[in-house]
């Protein structure tokens, strides 16, 4: 599994978002927390955008189509400067004839991006680049330094910050050839730092009178509005969806907290903050406001959230769905020995109507954390068909289903059949089939800020067996050695997410596929008059596996693609029972069957009682 909180390192800043969520950048420490750098985020893959040549670099802007990301890189001279990357290119944007340059924001398109460039003066101002040119957009009157932060969708409108005369910043918009002074909340300080797609709404944050505060604002027409605060003294917007009807930024709670929100309309929505933090900041917002990126602080180190509806810890969802793919191992684990225990079954005692039944009950327990378990009832019923043929068919039950605790289970019978000829001291053949299909609903597993998503699919098994031995008299005891070809199959069938989830998961089918050949030998004896054992003994090895691992896709974060568990392919069994005769006709026998399992080094232990008569 990818780590997908950072590129390695301790800590990860989320700066943007793609208009359709799907891509995040922003900027990580690297392992060994030596560096940051700029990253791009899709689906479960983290990727390291690298630098132009420096230690540091940080995304800070995505065109709405994800094709354009454009940031701030060291150099190796440790100069800082604006870049574009585009494919797996990051390209030096230059400056205004300084030294240093950095960029925020793109055009819907990538066609224009903004942010600011030091002159051959030394001043920092504002600027445009498009076509290859970086266009100086200078600064409001009085002032010495602007920098742009946003650009609308087109290009055409961008924003930022400007100094002003005595010393001020104020907001200002820039269209056509002309900066516009914005003004401010009615303090000293004021930057506007987004634009909705058309250009008509701004946001940002501003100093109130006495500059003892600062509010964020959305500036529409000519008018600047203070949207207020979470309680708190200080508040900041920093993104705005397409069409301005949703901003997101910062706050501070009046119990001196920070975080993160969500305005619309009139209201201003706390989006909390991840367990275990009191700081959160949202600076990035999907075109339609529906998906909202950040970062948390979380014990000193920032964490990247994504909020839809709920705040979810990106980190802590992809631990959930791996814990619900360790538990559907389980699952598997369970299926497949209850499977291979039935194509073992039998019924070889017959009477003058030349039938044989048996009933009886079951409880498989395995050894995994968190283990699969069922209870069963089973029957079996065979006719002889001539002296050494026979066929029967086989039900078993399970009634008393206890399995990992997000899986929940219709409770389908095993069915199946089986042919056999052959003596009992002599040469034997014996073929048998059994299948099974369940409706299971899922829940995902719940850790900090995840979603507990559930579904509903079908999980179907299936086992086909040839056997084939040779009983030998040695004494009062019979011992068959034996070879088995066996292919068993365990499916949960491809589901999607229905309940408990604003980012609902798509899973994949996981498909557990095995062809597998067992060499074992079965010994059987009395004891005393009417009391007998039974044992057996053997290994299997697979000879040809499937495991299609653990995949799917989640609303707004992409696909992931979880390593399929190791198998074991070569797998100890044995087995002890004993059996007391109640009559010529009649039979009482409990056993004990062990195993190693396919998945997570399990043993699989099978408990079973039986009563089988002849008539």
């Amino acid at each position: 599994m990818t780590d997908i909180g950072t590129l390695g390192g301790s800590t990860s800043w989320a700066w943007s978002v793609s208009g359709n969520g799907s891509i995040t950048v922003g900027e990580s420490k690297i392992t060994g927390d030596t560096e940051t750098h700029a990253f791009k985020y899709v689906g479960t893959t983290m990727t390291d955008l690298g630098t132009l040549g420096g230690t540091w670099s940080t995304a800070r802007g995505i065109s709405s189509d994800g094709t354009v990301i454009v940031g701030n890189s060291k150099l190796s001279t440790g100069d800082t400067r604006a870049f574009k990357y585009v494919g797996t290119t990051m390209t030096d944007l230059g400056t205004l004839g300084g030294t240093a340059s950095g960029a925020y924001a793109a055009s819907s398109d990538g066609s224009v991006i903004v942010g600011y460039g030091e002159t051959a003066a030394s001043a920092i101002h504002a600027f445009k680049y498009s076509g290859g040119t970086m266009t100086d957009l200078g600064v409001l009157a009085g002032g010495n330094s602007s920098q742009a932060y946003g650009v609308s969708g087109d290009g055409s409108v961008i924003v930022g910050q400007s100094g002003v005369t005595g010393g001020y910043t104020h907001a200002f918009k820039y269209t056509g050839t002309t900066m516009t002074d914005l003004g401010s909340l009615g303090g000293s300080l004021c930057y506007a730092n987004a634009v909705s797609y058309d250009g008509t709404v701004i946001v940002g944050y501003g100093g109130l009178a006495g500059d003892t505060v600062t509010h964020a604002f959305k500036y529409v027409g000519t008018t600047m509005t203070d949207i207020g605060t979470l309680g708190g003294n200080l508040s900041n917007a920093n993104a705005v969806s397409s069409d301005g009807s949703v901003i997101v930024g910062h706050s501070t709670l009046a119990n001196g907290d920070t975080h993160a929100f969500k305005y619309s309309g009139t209201t201003m929505t706390d989006l909390g903050a991840l367990t275990g933090s009191n700081y959160a900041e949202a600076w990035g917002v999907s075109s339609d406001g529906s998906i909202i990126v950040g970062f948390s602080r979380v014990l000193g180190q920032n964490h990247a959230f994504v909020y839809r509806n709920s705040m979810v810890d990106v980190n802590n969802t992809y631990d959930a769905i791996g814990d619900n793919g360790r538990q559907l191992s389980s699952i598997v684990n369970l299926k497949t020995a209850l499977i291979v225990s039935d194509l073992d079954s039998d019924c070889s005692s017959f009477g003058a109507h030349n039938m044989c039944v048996s009933v009886g009950g079951s409880r498989y327990t395995g050894t995994e954390d968190n283990t699969a378990a069922q209870t069963a009832a089973k029957f079996v019923a065979a006719y002889r068909i001539a002296d050494a043929f026979r066929a029967g068919v086989v039900l078993d039950w399970g009634f008393n289903a206890t399995n990992p605790s997000n899986f929940h289970d219709s409770k389908n019978p095993l069915y199946g059949a089986f042919v056999a000829y052959g003596v009992e001291d002599g040469a034997y053949i014996r073929l048998s089939a059994m299948a099974n299909k369940t409706n299971a609903t899922i829940t995902r597993t719940v850790l900090n800020d995840t979603e507990a998503g559930q579904g509903n699919t079908d999980i179907r098994s299936y086992g086909l067996q040839a056997e084939a031995g040779y009983g030998i008299e040695i004494g009062k005891y019979n011992v068959k050695p034996y070879l088995a070809l066996r292919r068993t199959n365990v499916t949960r069938l491809g589901y999607v997410e229905s309940a408990g989830a604003s980012m609902p998961v798509a899973y994949n089918d996981v498909a557990s596929d095995q062809s597998t050949y067992a060499l074992g030998a079965r010994a059987g004896g009395m004891l005393a008059e009417n009391f007998g054992v039974d044992v057996g003994a053997g290994f299997e090895h697979d000879l040809d596996t499937r495991n299609s691992g653990y995949t799917g896709t989640i609303d707004t974060l992409g696909s992931f693609d979880l390593s399929a568990p190791a198998m074991n392919k070569t797998r100890p069994f044995g087995s002890l029972g004993m059996f007391y005769k109640l009559s010529a006709s009649q039979r009482l026998s409990a056993g004990l069957d062990v195993r190693k399992q396919t998945y997570e080094n399990a043993l699989g232990k099978l408990f079973s009682v039986t009563y089988a008569f002849a008539f």
